[in-house]
């Protein structure tokens, strides 16, 4: 158990050394004002405490902020800087309590961090206001620094960054911390298999808390146990999650669970809803705001083109809403079968949608290792026709058409993809004078072929830890 505590520790880190190196030349800097933000369980308290370690207690305070009123919150964090400067004093609000600190401190090099800062938003829209008289008028100039922290992803957008918020373009550096990255996930569950990783990323998005629930053992056996047990923590956090941001969540689970299930256009939405069209749009806007939601159009189709569809773009929810949502009141009753049954039967189909997302998100990459120059990547379709990748290189004048599959391929198979995907390419609006190229993504090939370009999923992680390394040279 103390082994398995360490390697999460140190593994969370893995992929946020580019957060820490923020931290550090902010707390080095003249800059007194840094805000850190991204979805719950995604591990921004361990980051900020673990770059505290780096600052003498004594020239810093950490504040969780509680969802009480915000006297209650001003009194807990007057008391903690109190006892660590040795100093009494008593405030009123927190402009009063950071030109206090400024004065106390003095010269001193000081930092302030108020973590789910959020929580005193909701108590208090006013205090947003407060905090940028506090970054505008006593901050400035001073030694004093602070850092916000918050995990309610739309109301950081809105409140704190968004053009409408009191303290909108005052943020000195913003840290957005995503999910941990396929390749760190390697790294974490060590010499396990690459699909069975694959598998727990396509189910967990990356979010290092969710991974510290596998083992990269038996991986189906630990999604049922994870996702299909009404005690277990997965099968309750997409609805606390989802609770926390929105007000009445019934409308948008419907909708989540129509995109998941492959719904993805507006009216396919509304006839599984219920919901018309137009009243559709604020609760998909919402999503879309929190990125929980994302619209695609055609490679090449302008943003507002008719034919664009909503995908789903955290895996974690992608999972949940397509396997567990359907069910979630048996599994609630203590009666998952029905859900298990439905997962083994259809869970290799499901990972073909994640598979497409990543290898996506990698060709780019891939592709440059090997000579091309990409400038515009994306899936095209049109009426009877579907692509999963096409990349377009202007300067080689070359259009490379991908087609991904799920599936360790036989030959006879790869040719028959490759048949196909060269019909279909046929059809994509093209300049005559570009060549054509044609390339297949799979979970693994038996044989190789020299027809085409053949990337199977140790290729894709191959190259994103290449990159990686000849940035830290």
């Amino acid at each position: 158990m103390i082994i398995i505590i360490l390697i999460i520790v140190i593994m969370l880190f893995v992929d946020r050394e580019k957060a820490l190196s923020i931290l550090q030349e902010f707390w080095e800097s003249k800059e007194n004002f840094l805000v850190i933000y991204g979805r719950r369980r995604i591990g921004k308290s361990r980051l900020i405490k673990e770059f505290l370690k780096r600052i003498t207690p004594d020239n810093y305070i950490y504040f969780l902020a509680s969802r009480r009123p915000i006297r209650y919150n001003l009194e807990k964090l007057t008391e903690k800087i109190s006892a660590l400067l040795n100093a009494s004093f008593s405030v009123n609000d927190f402009v009063s309590l950071f030109r206090m600190l400024v004065n106390i401190v003095s010269g001193k090099r000081f930092l302030v961090v108020i973590d789910e800062f959020t929580y005193l938003i909701e108590a208090d829209r006013g205090i947003v206001s407060d905090f940028q008289e506090i970054v505008d008028d006593i901050l400035e100039g001073s030694n004093v620094k602070l850092i916000l922290i918050g995990s309610l992803v739309g109301m950081m957008e809105q409140h704190v960054l968004g053009a409408k918020s009191p303290l909108y373009g005052r943020a000195n550096r913003i840290i957005k911390l995503p999910p941990l990255d396929l390749e760190h996930l390697v790294s974490w569950f060590g010499k396990a298999d690459l699909t069975e990783i694959f598998k727990i990323y396509a189910v967990t998005n990356g979010v290092p808390k969710y991974l510290e629930f596998f083992r990269g053992e038996n991986t189906e056996d630990e999604i049922i146990r994870n996702f299909f047990d009404n005690s277990s923590f997965l099968f309750r956090d997409a609805i606390e999650l989802l609770k926390e941001e929105l007000r009445e969540p019934t409308n948008y689970i419907l909708i989540l669970e129509a995109i998941a299930n492959g719904m993805t256009k507006l009216s396919e939405i509304s006839n599984y809803t219920y919901i018309e069209p137009t009243k559709l749009m604020p609760y998909i806007s919402t999503l879309r705001s929190l990125g929980i939601v994302r619209r695609e159009v055609p490679l090449l189709a302008p943003k507002k083109a008719r034919r664009g569809i909503y995908t789903i773009s955290d895996m974690y929810f992608q999972f949940w809403f397509r396997f567990v949502s359907p069910y979630y009141e048996e599994i609630e009753n203590e009666e998952p079968e029905n859900a298990i049954v439905n997962f083994q039967k259809n869970f290799n189909t499901y990972l073909g949608i994640p598979f497409e997302t990543y290898a996506r998100k990698k060709l780019r990459r891939v592709l440059r290792k090997r000579g091309y120059r990409v400038d515009i990547l994306g899936r095209w379709w049109t009426k009877n026709i579907d692509i999963d990748i096409v990349a377009i290189d202007n300067k080689n004048r070359k259009i490379v058409f991908c087609e991904v599959k799920w599936k360790e391929l036989s030959l006879k198979e790869t040719y028959r993809i490759l048949a196909k995907l060269e019909a279909k390419a046929e059809m994509f609006p093209h300049k005559k004078d570009y060549s054509k190229e044609y390339c297949i993504v799979a979970k693994k090939f038996r044989e190789k072929l020299t027809e085409a370009l053949l990337i199977d999923l140790k290729d894709l992680i191959i190259s994103e830890k290449q990159d990686r390394a000849e940035q830290n040279l």
